[in-house]
């Protein structure tokens, strides 16, 4: 969702690309994706100070296979570049940007979770190992919980550091 308009909405693609709305999803437009061949993407970030400035992550979260690792586009997504030194081509799963600070993301990835306080420009570890699958922040507040098939791990300062969390049962399929 856009961070500020309602009816604007993104979709990122295993194999399509990324998807624009601004009808709250009746009709889509792909936005310049189509330079990543294949065009696998797992993840999508709008910057919520400037919606020209975009984060998608590559990779295929179905098949969890990575590509290129993070891009950024600084014109509504026309063209894109690499966003992703440090990382290399680690497909995140989840990117997210803290609600102050437009510098400051944090990606949770095939192999771990990594923290940017310049706009992507530079990424270092902030969780090492760990197929991640999903993150979120507990709204209104500097927590955010990231998961894999079978551990939770939690944050309470915007994920700079990360503890796991303990004494979880998981049901079949690590659900």
């Amino acid at each position: 969702f856009h961070p500020t308009l309602a009816h604007k909405r993104y979709a990122t693609s295993a194999s399509g690309g990324l998807y624009y709305s601004s009808d709250t999803g009746c009709h889509w437009q792909r936005l310049g994706t189509d330079m990543f061949n294949p065009c696998n993407l797992a993840s999508v970030c709008v910057d919520h100070v400037n919606d020209q400035v975009l984060y998608v992550s590559t990779g295929d979260p179905n098949y969890y296979s990575t590509d290129y690792g993070i891009y950024k586009s600084t014109n509504g997504g026309a063209t894109w570049a690499p966003a992703n030194s440090g990382m290399g081509s680690l497909m995140a799963v989840d990117l997210w940007m803290h609600p102050s600070n437009n510098q400051y993301l944090v990606a949770a990835t095939n192999n771990g979770i990594w923290l940017s306080t310049d706009g992507a420009v530079t990424w270092n570890v902030v969780k090492t190992g760990g197929a991640f699958t999903h993150m979120k922040q507990v709204p209104n507040t500097s927590v955010l919980l990231a998961v894999t098939a079978s551990s939770v791990w939690k944050s309470t300062n915007n994920g700079a550091t990360w503890n796991q969390v303990n004494n979880i049962t998981f049901g079949a399929g690590g659900s």
